[in-house]
């Protein structure tokens, strides 16, 4: 993580095993929960925050969907989400 000003920036992992469902959100859709695969994954992701008055303002973030989707077993993902 570095900061520089209002603006901090941090590169993470995110690493686990998925023993639950993983459901997403798509765009004016309604939520789909797809199966735990009881694999291990690890996804990487980027995050800028920037900060007023000691608060978060403004959160970018940018994650390896992709990564997480090769994750999951082929056919299991539905052509809706992600693409």
């Amino acid at each position: 993580m570095a900061t520089e000003g209002d603006r901090s920036i941090a590169h993470m992992w995110m690493r686990g095993t998925q023993t639950g469902p993983f459901t997403v959100f798509p765009p004016g859709g309604k939520p789909v929960a797809f199966p735990p695969t009881g694999r291990e994954f690890a996804v990487r992701h980027g995050h800028v925050i920037r900060f007023r008055d000691g608060l978060s303002a403004e959160h970018i973030a940018v994650r390896d969907d992709l990564g997480f989707r090769r994750h999951r077993a082929a056919g299991v993902m539905t052509p809706e989400w992600g693409s």
